[in-house]
């Protein structure tokens, strides 16, 4: 049987074997750190306690790749302006079941009413402004189209009803007309069979001759004003503070 034993050395430990050194070991500096932080570990694992370490071996660590946040470069988008039709409006139309029928176009309609046998005596006070001599139909379409700055305009009208369609430029007073014809038109079993519009203009939809009474409707469009290009300060004041 062998004879083994050990001999510490300073940071060198010598095997004997038989009265003969036969291996040299080296004792690592770090080996008591070690042991201790295996002990610590086994602590803190009993405890409930969880616990990373990393061991250096000396060799460097390739960094990981950058991580780039991309943050997207904001742009200014002119908010619409949304265009709010205002129309002077005669109460009577609605009780015949006249109405709007809105268009893309550029054209709105600002104000209708009608008359009854040519007598402007009961119109509502704001369309005395576009009454004129020679406005004296009885049984009429009247349409007239004006620019953006309130002029009249040589704008072609459309009067249309179940069946077909004519249409008239304005007369040299600005206003162009058509004759309707009275149908049988019961306003009790719904809206009248014409409509007039100003092309690519809003709709007066559901006018005619009430029971073949002489009733005239008149209406006026307008060309909507083009969208406003935004200036340097609604850009900034829309960046700031957006709608």
């Amino acid at each position: 049987m062998s004879d083994v034993h050990y001999e510490h050395n300073g940071d060198v430990i010598i095997v004997w074997r038989d009265g003969t050194p036969s291996r040299y070991v080296k004792r690592r500096a770090w080996l008591p750190f070690l042991c201790g932080l295996v002990a610590i570990v086994g602590m803190l694992t009993l405890s409930g306690c969880i616990l990373t370490i990393t061991i250096s071996t000396g060799e460097t660590p390739t960094p990981a790749a950058p991580t780039v946040t991309v943050t997207p470069t904001a742009t200014y988008e002119p908010t619409p302006t949304p265009y709010v039709q205002k129309v002077l409006w005669d109460s009577r139309l609605t009780e015949l079941g006249v109405s709007i029928t809105p268009s893309s176009g550029k054209y709105r309609l600002i104000a209708a009413w009608l008359t009854k046998n040519g007598n402007w005596d009961d119109v509502p006070d704001w369309a005395h402004q576009w009454q004129l001599d020679t406005l004296g139909g009885d049984h009429h379409v009247f349409g007239r189209c004006l620019d953006a700055a309130g002029n009249p305009i040589a704008k072609t009208f459309q009067l249309s009803w179940p069946g077909g369609s004519d249409g008239r430029t304005p007369e040299a007073d600005g206003w162009a007309n058509l004759p309707m014809a009275g149908q049988n038109w019961n306003p009790a079993n719904g809206p009248g069979p014409y409509t007039w519009y100003a092309l690519n203009g809003d709709k007066l939809s559901g006018v005619g001759m009430p029971l073949n009474n002489h009733w005239s409707f008149f209406g006026v469009w307008q060309e909507q004003p083009a969208a406003k290009a935004p200036t340097l300060g609604d850009i900034i004041v829309n960046w700031f503070w957006p709608r």
